[in-house]
């Protein structure tokens, strides 16, 4: 593997620009899928939760309009709203079977389900015998049995649908809690990436600026001084090709110049000191400096 000052200086910026996409990448990704868990727990809160509760509220506030209603069966001062009544308790009827058809859909805890389908059953034994007999009662003018049906079966009827809910509002509330906790969890983790994926970012930025910084400007500084000497006619200076980059081959380029230049200054001494020889002809003649 080769070693860090040896990577060509392209590669080290790729790399560098590549770990940042990396990182960047990574936190978009995850910040993405916590969104959409986020967004899911949210609506299976309102479905779950919200929802459900909601329908059991309503199909208290039904039930005891309802009640209400047939208590107007057992006094003789309603006979002539009678017709509309019935209407009303029929329209309050069907609405509390569209709310059982509803819960009996959702996907519940088995024991939940269990204690819904027993309401439901108490419900339908009560819209058709209880019901039907209150009705019944007060349509005959039967006033005190409309009364005792409406104080005992009803209210009887009530507490055991009360009963039953209990358990499943408590069922309901874990669960909110439950889908609640998730919601916060998914936005704590979103955040908690986010700053960890900005500490990553700014380490591999700070990385970056002290490991390639310095291969970039260092052997510039060394290409500036070398330059500021062979200006001078100097060529008395050290140079190491130390890496295998373009600044070690910009270097290795140099070395040769430097030392093409001082054996140009060595053979231009000897010719000053009159040190040659004459060597093979070459066309009119050639001198060939001997060392």
């Amino acid at each position: 593997m080769p070693k860090f000052k040896d990577i060509k200086i392209i590669r080290k910026i790729q790399v560098g620009f590549f770990v940042i996409a990396a990182v960047s990448t990574v936190i978009a990704i995850n910040s993405f899928i916590q969104m959409n868990n986020a967004k899911r727990d949210k609506e299976s809160l309102f479905t779950e939760f919200l929802q459900p509760q909601y329908k059991i509220h309503e199909l208290y506030t039904r039930f005891q309009t309802i009640q209400f209603t047939l208590v107007k069966f057992s006094i003789s001062g309603f006979e002539d709203q009678f017709p509309d009544l019935i209407k009303k308790i029929g329209s309050e009827k069907a609405a509390v079977d569209s709310v059982f058809k509803y819960l009996s859909a959702k996907e519940f805890d088995q024991n939940v389900k269990d204690n819904i389908s027993d309401v439901q059953k108490t419900w339908i034994n009560y819209k058709t015998v209880v019901i039907d007999a209150i009705l019944s009662a007060g349509l005959m003018k039967d006033f005190e049995m409309a009364s005792v049906v409406t104080t005992t079966s009803a209210e009887e009827i009530s507490a055991q649908m009360e009963r039953k809910f209990t358990i499943v509002e408590y069922y309901l509330q874990n669960r909110g809690t439950t889908l609640s906790g998730n919601i916060t969890y998914q936005l704590s983790s979103g955040k908690s990436l986010i700053i960890i994926g900005a500490l990553v970012g700014a380490l591999v930025f700070i990385l970056a600026i002290f490991l390639i910084a310095p291969t970039i400007t260092k052997p510039i500084g060394e290409f500036k001084l070398a330059m500021e000497y062979f200006s001078k006619g100097n060529f008395n200076i050290d140079l190491i090709a130390d890496s295998k980059d373009e600044f070690g081959e910009m270097k290795s380029m140099l070395i040769q110049f430097r030392d093409a230049q001082k054996e140009k200054i060595k053979a231009a001494e000897k010719i000053s000191n009159g040190i040659f020889e004459k060597g093979r002809t070459i066309g009119r003649g050639r001198y060939i400096i001997r060392g």
